[in-house]
């Protein structure tokens, strides 16, 4: 082969490798953008879809609930002392208030003692309290009674370490005489104890507060104070609440705003912050005055102040019925001033559409919550047959529900066609321009859910959203009834109407247990008659709609082992029946029925009777309990520990009470 043969060989191989290097840059750039495409790309999509496409319903972090299945057994955990029974579960602190009635020998009255137990064992072996104050945690404030005839009121811890020979006494039972007039001058403010003055030297008038630590101590150890306690120039008290690193001291004429973490003043005493004094910018003395505060986590507080009156007065932007302390609606004109105040910035948000604050609900005020929705779900004579459950254990941490007063017609310059709509009573009370203005100002009840940064998150439902076992229905709350109209589920995949509202009839979902929903349906020309009757049937649905029993019992359990225990009234009798998934009915004939005509049903079980003494059975009808007892109660609760719905049972025989707790 020549040279230049050899020479055009290497040259050829020379440009051949240089090809082949620039085809492999090449390829690597274009591998490279196409890794930061998919990068990019990879990253538009997981922002869109947790902002979009898996946005949680009512735009927050929704706590999803779980139903458990029937009731198969009743386990005894506590033999009660003798005449000791049950008075009430406190929900919050997972411990019950127990009670003793007897004969006071010396007195000739009747006297009521006051104890506390658990699920293993009575904290104290007999009631010996006159009163239990409040339950925090381990600790109770009570009251106790001495030989000098005068009531007392001190700390006591009831479980936990040190308390395994009985109830440990933290402070001085003698130092500070019990006033029921003044339950606020010892009380639990967030992690302390407060005592109006001080341990030494107690007073209800006193113009100051101390703080002291409770927790795992021998005795009560000062903390500081603030120069707040009774407001000798409105005579009342100051409320104080304590959260994170922040205390607040608000009564009727303002508000204040301590930082705990700051330097102690004067001996002990903590100075305001910075932004710290927030007047109450309404001080009219003829109108009735409020002044609210609620915390919201991250150093946010909501800050209400108000001024109310029955009659239209100059200025008032908002109009609402309440109900007054006799129990009659009245019609409460108010206008209000209302911010988002941070204590740890001092930056101040507003919320336009807000014109009456209605409550809070949230981590903070979950045990307020709690307590009412217990009272009314154990409540026999309330007259609502489904739950009332608690907002505040409905959103997730960092979230707050915020219940308020809109006006719907402020922007309506002609609300003349709309007249009718006010009752008749206040046509005649009022002149043509006082009820268009009361029209345009009239309040309707709405919520709306807050993040931490006191941003409003877009609600697409009219009321708080439950969700059990992947199904999330509009319920009764403390401040809500449900709503009626469609019976909607709101599902991992959308909204769906289950039950389509008519001219005859409107619905509501009620609740939920596994693939089975619980609906009311309401009858419109009973409403419209204003009669006595609610008009109110349920029945049941599978969670995909179909009906399983029509409304038409005027009660309906949830499906419980496969059953539900309906209620409904044939002829001049009243009769219960045991239904199965697929709407058959079978009568029962032994549930308990006594002579006030409440019938003894509750969620997932019922009493039953032999004729002389009675026993608890499930929805399925095994017994659960023999009927063996003179009495049986039964308390349901709801949203506990992740879990829809829980129940024990208190039975009594003789002195001898028993609680069983249903698994």
């Amino acid at each position: 082969m020549s040279k230049d043969r050899r020479s055009f060989v290497v040259q050829t191989k020379k440009k051949k490798t240089k090809k082949k290097q620039t085809n492999k840059k090449k390829l690597v750039i274009t591998l490279s953008c196409t890794a930061a495409a998919l990068v990019i790309i990879l990253i538009v999509f997981l922002c869109l879809w947790f902002l979009v496409f898996n946005k949680e319903k009512d735009g927050f972090v929704a706590k999803a609930y779980r139903s458990e299945g029937g009731y198969t057994r009743a386990e005894c955990v506590l033999n009660l002392s003798d005449n000791v029974v049950v008075h009430e579960y406190d929900v919050v602190n997972d411990v019950f208030v127990t009670k003793e009635n007897y004969m006071d020998g010396m007195t000739q009255g009747a006297v009521t003692l006051y104890g506390l137990a658990g699920w293993d064992r009575e904290y104290t072996p007999k009631p010996c309290f006159k009163e239990v104050v409040s339950i925090k945690g381990d600790y109770a404030v009570v009251v106790n009674r001495f030989s000098d005839g005068n009531d007392y009121i001190g700390l006591v811890r009831f479980r936990g370490e040190g308390t395994e020979e009985g109830i440990r006494t933290i402070s001085d039972f003698k130092k500070i005489p019990y006033s029921s007039a003044n339950t606020e001058q010892f009380y639990f403010a967030g992690e302390y104890l407060c005592v109006m003055g001080d341990i030494d030297s107690p007073s209800s008038e006193a113009a100051y507060t101390t703080f002291y630590k409770y927790k795992d101590c021998s005795q009560l150890l000062e903390c500081f104070r603030i120069r707040y306690g009774y407001d000798s120039a409105t005579g009342t008290n100051y409320t104080i609440l304590q959260y994170d690193d922040y205390v607040v001291a608000y009564n009727k004429s303002g508000a204040y705003f301590f930082d705990i973490t700051r330097d102690l003043v004067y001996n002990g005493y903590l100075e305001l912050s910075k932004t710290g004094a927030y007047p109450n910018p309404f001080t009219t003395t003829e109108y009735t005055v409020r002044m609210s505060v609620q915390y919201m986590g991250e150093g946010w507080f909501l800050r209400y102040a108000s001024q109310t009156s029955t009659t239209p007065f100059k200025g008032y932007t908002v109009c609402y019925q309440s109900m007054d302390l006799t129990g009659n609606i009245v019609l409460v004109f108010s206008r209000a001033s209302t911010d988002f105040f941070n204590a740890k910035t001092g930056v101040t948000k507003t919320l336009p559409q807000v014109s009456s604050i209605l409550e809070v609900a949230n981590e903070y005020t979950l045990a307020a919550f709690a307590e009412t929705s217990n009272s009314y779900n154990n409540n026999s004579a309330a007259e609502d047959e489904y739950p009332c459950l608690n907002p505040a254990d409905m959103v997730g941490d960092g979230y707050s529900v915020l219940y308020y007063y809109y006006r719907p017609y402020i922007g309506l310059e002609d609300v003349s066609g709309r007249l009718g709509e006010l009752s008749e009573e206040l046509q005649k009370t009022y002149d043509r321009q006082t009820l268009e203005d009361i029209l345009r100002a009239f309040g309707e009840a709405t919520y709306c859910v807050l993040d931490s940064n006191m941003n409003v998150q877009e609600a697409s439902t009219a009321f708080p959203v439950v969700t059990i076992d992947g199904c999330g229905f509009e319920t009764a709350d403390p401040y809500f009834d449900i709503k009626f109209g469609d019976a909607v589920l709101y599902t991992e995949k959308g909204k769906k109407t289950v039950l389509y509202a008519d001219s005859e009839y409107e619905y509501a979902v009620v609740g939920v247990q596994g693939r089975t929903a619980t609906v009311a349906a309401v009858d419109l020309s009973v409403v419209k008659s204003e009669s006595e009757e609610t008009g109110m049937t349920y029945g049941a649905i599978t969670t995909d709609g179909k009906i399983i029993v029509d409304c038409k019992y005027d009660r309906l359990s949830a499906f419980y082992g496969g059953y539900a225990i309906g209620r409904r009234k044939e002829g001049s009798k009243t009769v219960c029946f045991r239904i199965d998934e697929t709407g058959t009915e079978t009568a029962i004939a032994d549930i308990f029925a006594p002579q006030d005509g409440i019938y003894a049903c509750f969620d997932g079980t019922y009493i039953y009777s032999d004729g002389e003494k009675v026993g608890l059975k499930n929805n399925a009808g095994d017994v659960l309990l023999e009927a063996g007892y003179d009495k049986i109660s039964v308390s349901d609760n709801y949203m506990v520990n992740g879990v829809y719905h829980k129940s024990f049972a208190v039975a009594t025989v003789g002195t001898k009470s028993y609680l069983y707790r249903l698994e």
